[in-house]
């Protein structure tokens, strides 16, 4: 499809994405066509089975129009039916202890951490990574929820291994490690500032004697609280995601 303006135009990309300018086929328009219920898209992968609040599964689209650069078509994947969580470890160990108990029955799907997928996606050879993209020397701060409540104290550190130069240990560090100080969303509360900032003290004590230019951590509340940390110490440390050390 060719558009010609009259004029620039700059939402014309923002508009077109909306929902109100989909491009359909013409069986799309005819009689007996069920345009709300039957998806047609050209995406890697195709609606097989919603579940509304419990569960989208989508299979592989064998006519999508991508290869990778080996020629191989996409996508990889034969189909998704698995939750993965992002970096939140209140969210993931939720879904991982406590969504059965509140349901009073098992979930139907399998629930995974961004960070354990790369993790996994990495050990396979499916993704490749580059050192010096992510220079200078890094720590990382185990969130308390991650190393221990959701066993995922090795993944992060097989990421490190792979995608930065150097890095070096925190100590105490995995279910032993200091936490930030933003645990259960205090990171959020406003009330809790100077309790947070006197009980961080020990983990800025931690993060100096690394000597690190960069921490990275596998939460965002623990994001969150780090930042606020090496600001109100005068920290000169970046704070990353392991999202943001991947990327």
């Amino acid at each position: 499809v060719v558009l010609n303006l009259s004029a620039p135009f700059a939402p014309l990309l923002n508009n077109m994405a909306s929902h109100f300018m989909w491009i359909l086929p013409a069986e799309a328009f005819e009689e007996g066509f069920d345009r709300t219920n039957t998806v047609i898209g050209t995406g890697p992968f195709l609606l097989d089975e919603r579940e509304v609040d419990v569960k989208t599964t989508y299979v592989r689209n064998p006519n999508y129009w991508d290869t990778d650069e080996n020629g191989n078509q996409l996508p990889y994947l034969d189909g998704i039916e698995t939750l993965v969580m992002t970096e939140c470890g209140h969210g993931y160990t939720s879904y991982l202890h406590d969504a059965e108990r509140w349901l009073g029955r098992p979930l139907p799907f399998k629930v995974a951490v961004v960070t354990g997928v790369a993790a996994d996606a990495l050990a396979a050879g499916k993704i490749r990574v580059d050192p010096a993209a992510n220079p200078g020397l890094h720590t990382y701060h185990d969130p308390c929820n991650m190393s221990r409540k959701a066993d995922m104290a090795d993944r992060p550190r097989q990421l490190l291994d792979a995608c930065v130069e150097r890095w070096v240990e925190m100590t105490p560090n995995r279910e032993w490690n200091w936490c930030c100080g933003g645990g259960g969303g205090a990171d959020q509360v406003p009330e809790t500032k100077a309790v947070r900032e006197a009980f961080g003290a020990t983990k800025v004590a931690q993060l100096r004697r690394t000597g690190a230019d960069v921490i990275a951590t596998g939460c965002l509340s623990c994001w969150s609280t780090l930042q606020g940390l090496c600001k109100q110490n005068d920290l000169k440390v970046e704070v990353r995601t392991m999202g943001l050390i991947l990327s």
